[in-house]
C-alpha cells in the first residue's frame, strides 16, 4: 500500500482522452468513465493554459499512480487543466495533484 492511498477516501469519475481523434464537431473523443479513489478539495487557482489563456480552477484532486493521468482528461466531467506529480523520498511517482 502506498502512503498516499490511505488518504484517498472519496471517489471520482475519470474519462481519459482517446486516441486523439475528434468527432464531427471537432471535439475530443473520450473513453468510457471509470471510477477512481481520490481526495477532492475546493481550491481556487488561476492557471495559464498552453495557448496563453488564464482559466480559473475550482477543485484540486489527489489521485494515486495506479493509472496514468494526462492533461485534457475529464475528472467528474471537468477538464484537467494542470497536473503535478507527487514523488516519494526514493524518487518514485506515487500520485498526482490535478487541478480542474
Amino acid at each position: 500500500m502506498r502512503r498516499i492511498t490511505k488518504y484517498l477516501k472519496q471517489s471520482c469519475q475519470l474519462s481519459a482522452v482517446g486516441d486523439t481523434t475528434m468527432n464531427k464537431y471537432g471535439e475530443l473523443q473520450y473513453a468510457p468513465e471509470i471510477t477512481l479513489v481520490c481526495r477532492r478539495e475546493p481550491c481556487t487557482r488561476d492557471i495559464q493554459t498552453a495557448n496563453g489563456a488564464i482559466v480559473r480552477s475550482t477543485d484540486r484532486y489527489y489521485l494515486d499512480a495506479r493509472r496514468i493521468i494526462h492533461n485534457d482528461d475529464l475528472l467528474d466531467g471537468k477538464v484537467i487543466l494542470q497536473i503535478n506529480g507527487l514523488v516519494d523520498q526514493f524518487g518514485k511517482l506515487v500520485g498526482y495533484e490535478c487541478y480542474v
